[in-house]
């Protein structure tokens, strides 16, 4: 009877006293990158949350087929506790330091500010990077800024797949934009041979570069020749162009490749120098006699 009572008194004080709780912002903040981070996942992609807080909660690897991209996009979530679902109602804005913005700003890294409602369990993004003047920002130093989010910017397992679509895009044009600028340099060292080495791996790094992001667009198959989707949206884009014949062949490759990418990576488009290099590779390797006779036709 002695221990019962006892037992009983510390029960009673433990429920009498105030036990640690976590506040409820924390919860939201929990729940929102948990759902953000669910998307992720569920388009296939790794994702790893960030545990010193510079800024950015998410760290996604993006992947395609089972394959990790080699790039990143860093996300920051910001959760709200109350319904936003009411479209006539505009939603929060988000204040942020203008030197972080500006830190996004200069990264090659894509960023995106999500605001998840946890209530409607739905959620708005936006890209923040080329929003701000470079200078403005730098002048306002440690000041802040309002991020404001637009409801046509929902954040959905479409939308996360079309922002690793541009991403990888993005990213593919860069480094041939490097490659190719690369050809046109002199090399460090004035020997010849050393320069024909510099132009020989900046052409491999192109080549390489350009296969790999025909074989992700659907354009070639695994063992080099198009795909039938792609020759058939050749055929289709020689029937709308006109010109003359030779030009006739390089728009219909172009119309065709605008419109697989197009199908194919959730609606993104094509950076142009990655449109004319693989219009280019293309006509080079599937229609180079045809383009040499008519080349021969049109200077008889």
């Amino acid at each position: 009877m002695a221990a019962d009572a006892s037992w009983a008194k510390r029960d009673a004080a433990h429920r009498g006293g105030k036990m640690p709780q976590r506040p409820r912002q924390h919860q939201i903040a929990s729940q929102a990158e948990n759902a953000v981070r669910a998307i992720w996942t569920a388009g296939g992609h790794a994702v790893d949350a960030i545990r010193e807080d510079y800024g950015e909660d998410l760290l996604v690897q993006t992947c395609l087929r089972g394959r990790v991209d080699p790039t990143r996009i860093w996300v920051q979530v910001k959760g709200t506790g109350r319904d936003r679902s009411d479209e006539s109602k505009s939603l929060p804005s988000l204040s942020l330091k203008a030197d972080q913005l500006l830190r996004w700003a200069r990264t090659s890294d894509l960023v995106i500010v999500v605001l998840w409602d946890v209530v409607s369990n739905c959620g708005w993004y936006v890209l923040p990077q080329g929003m701000y003047d470079h200078m403005y920002l730098a002048d306002r130093g440690t000041g802040r800024i309002s991020l404001k989010f637009d409801r046509s910017q929902r954040f959905d397992l479409d939308a996360a797949e079309r922002l690793a679509w541009e991403t990888r895009l993005v990213h593919a044009d860069r480094h041939l934009q490097e490659a190719v600028g690369a050809m046109g340099e002199p090399s460090d060292d004035s020997g010849e041979s050393d320069s024909g080495e510099h132009l020989d791996f900046s052409r491999s790094a192109a080549a390489a570069l350009l296969f790999d992001v025909a074989l992700d667009l659907g354009l070639f198959e695994q063992g080099g020749g198009l795909t039938k989707g792609f020759m058939d949206a050749i055929v289709a884009g020689a029937r709308r162009v006109g010109g003359t014949e030779r030009e006739k062949v390089t728009r219909a490759v172009l119309w065709a490749i605008v419109k697989t990418t197009h199908e194919n990576t959730a609606k993104n488009g094509i950076p142009q120098m990655l449109l004319v290099e693989l219009m280019s590779a293309v006509v080079e390797m599937v229609f180079r006699d045809l383009m040499d006779e008519l080349e021969l036709e049109e200077l008889a």
